[in-house]
């Protein structure tokens, strides 16, 4: 017989919250298992999920929500990122970390900046030695 109990289920390990959680989205990514979205600059396809972007980034956030034409499509364009570039977005974007050489610094974080990433403080940015002195 069935009694009217108020059950309270609680699960740290299967909450958004969990590192585990994070982690299967990290693995999903890396191994292409449900991404949704095909982004593309040049020759290079890097393939994501549509609500990680959204959820990390201002500027993917918008281009999903606001009916633009890429929230509906599979490939999604994006000509004012190098080709080269992209990649490492991504792995941001997924993994929190990344670092950048320094011919490529420059060039990946104004694009930081540019699609407003508020992950990336700019002294958590320069790793390498004396980068940060052009900066400043």
């Amino acid at each position: 017989m069935l009694t009217n109990e108020n059950w309270v289920f609680k699960s740290e390990k299967y909450s958004l919250s969990s590192d585990s959680v994070l982690n299967k989205f990290k693995h999903f990514w890396r191994d292409g298992t449900l991404c949704d979205v095909d982004l593309v600059s040049g020759d290079r396809v890097v393939k994501a999920h549509r609500v990680v972007l959204a959820a990390t980034c201002v500027y993917f956030k918008t281009m999903f929500k606001s009916g633009f034409e890429e929230s509906h499509k599979k490939c999604v364009t994006l000509p004012s990122i190098p080709p080269d570039v992209l990649p490492l977005i991504v792995e941001f974007i997924y993994t929190g970390n990344k670092d950048f050489e320094v011919q490529t610094s420059e060039v990946g974080l104004a694009l930081l900046s540019l699609i407003a990433l508020n992950m990336c403080s700019m002294t958590h940015c320069f790793r390498s030695d004396g980068l940060d002195q052009a900066y400043w």
